[in-house]
């Protein structure tokens, strides 16, 4: 058995102690640090997801005046109802691919281009009526029926076009002459016309040449008075 002075001994439990002290310290020390850096870790993941969340609120904003529809929009129903939602009632995409104002008239035929617009035209003028677009403003129309519209109107009318004729007038050496002067007959229905010159004649006797075979009902197709050359300007 070895022997031990009482100071030797006491000295040895001192540092056996002692030692057990620092290892608990450094091992609390190091839990105290992994807490420290799991916590850092959880707020950089909060920071994240709400930095995420904030991305997917401006991700979907409101883009502004073309919302979800897109701008220029298209002047057909979808395009209307785009632009009632994004404008208020009484708001249609106009030809130029644009959100306009109804005027509000009050005239029977008067409308806004949509669903609702074509619904109400056919409740009073027929089921093959809607509403279009006409200067700037909704009008009933019924399809085809182009008759009664204005130069102005019939150019704006997608489903109508316009007739222009030019009058034969007498000329030198016992010709006609057709100038280069066309004048507004009348507007018929969108259609295909051929490249054969017509003759129409109204009913005081004037005789009106045409670059085409379409003509108005206002006018009868005649035969050209006599050999004519162009003598426009």
């Amino acid at each position: 058995m070895l022997g031990f002075s009482r100071s030797s001994f006491l000295m040895l439990a001192c540092v056996l102690a002692c030692g057990r002290g620092s290892a608990s310290d450094g091992g609390e020390e190091s839990s105290e640090a992994s807490s420290s850096e799991a916590s850092s870790t959880m707020g950089e993941g909060s920071a994240s997801a709400e930095s995420g969340e904030g991305s997917s609120d401006g991700g979907s904003s409101d883009t502004g005046t073309g919302g979800s529809c897109g701008m220029p929009c298209l002047p057909d129903n979808e395009g209307h109802a785009c632009c009632e939602s994004l404008m208020g009632p009484g708001f249609f995409c106009g030809e130029g691919g644009a959100c306009i104002p109804s005027s509000g008239c009050e005239a029977l035929d008067c409308c806004t281009p949509g669903e609702a617009g074509d619904a109400y035209c056919q409740t009073n003028f027929g089921g093959n009526s809607s509403c279009v677009e006409i200067n700037g403003d909704g009008r009933c129309r019924e399809s085809g029926d182009c008759s009664d519209l204005d130069v102005a109107e019939c150019h704006a009318d997608e489903n109508c076009m316009p007739v222009d004729m030019v009058l034969m007038t007498p000329g030198p050496d016992a010709l006609w002459c057709v100038g280069d002067v066309f004048e507004y007959m009348g507007c018929i229905a969108d259609q295909g016309c051929d490249d054969a010159e017509s003759f129409w004649c109204d009913a005081q006797g004037q005789v009106y040449w045409a670059p085409s075979g379409c003509g108005v009902e206002s006018l009868d197709q005649c035969m050209a008075p006599g050999d004519y050359e162009f003598c426009g300007g």
